[in-house]
């Protein structure tokens, strides 16, 4: 209900919801104790395994495009 109530019940950003990627984003710097500028743009949080090799597949393999 508390969902309903605030209004959250569309399908969230593919890359998933943007404050818990920030979280996300936060946490694996602190603990890997590292001096980055790793942000949420750079964080994904999927549903699954599938869904994951999918976006790394793509990331990965994609060709590149110059302009």
């Amino acid at each position: 209900m508390a969902c309903l109530d605030r209004d959250e019940t569309n399908y969230t950003p593919n890359a998933g919801i943007p404050a818990l990627r920030e979280a996300f984003a936060t946490r694996f710097r602190e603990r890997a104790g590292l001096n980055t500028s790793l942000g949420a743009e750079r964080v994904y949080v999927v549903d699954g395994a599938q869904q994951g090799l999918h976006f790394a597949m793509s990331l990965l393999l994609s060709p590149v495009t110059r302009s």
